[in-house]
């Protein structure tokens, strides 16, 4: 339930974002591994570090790639990345929380129209 709402919430603000200024959106893709494996399910949310930053954006992970389309993509400026495991069975090892709830991790999205970035966990 509470992925439920978490992914939910996260659609929203992708839809929100897309209403911005598309022209200065940018493409972001890229593989996220967790203990040296792809992620089989999950959800990358990218979070401005400011209000400078433009909107919350969220795409889902599938066997370790995800991929925000120039429409879906972020405005440049600097994000925390949120990563979620969601969907399949109980894991026994589960997602740190300093990648997600409390996380460390940051991206740089600069003014470029194309960005990789790998996040091994």
């Amino acid at each position: 339930m509470k992925y439920a709402l978490l992914l939910g919430l996260s659609l929203l603000a992708v839809g929100v974002a897309t209403n911005m200024d598309s022209s200065r959106k940018v493409s972001i893709s890229g593989r996220v591994t967790l203990r040296g494996e792809p992620l089989a399910d999950g959800l990358l949310i990218l979070v401005p570090v400011s209000e400078t930053s433009g909107q919350q954006v969220a795409t889902r992970v599938e066997r370790g790639r995800y991929a925000f389309a120039n429409e879906h993509g972020a405005l440049p400026g600097s994000y925390y990345v949120e990563i979620h495991e969601v969907g399949g069975p109980a894991v026994s090892a589960p997602i740190p929380s300093e990648f997600n709830t409390k996380t460390k991790l940051k991206l740089s999205v600069p003014e470029d129209k194309k960005l990789t970035a790998e996040f091994d966990l």
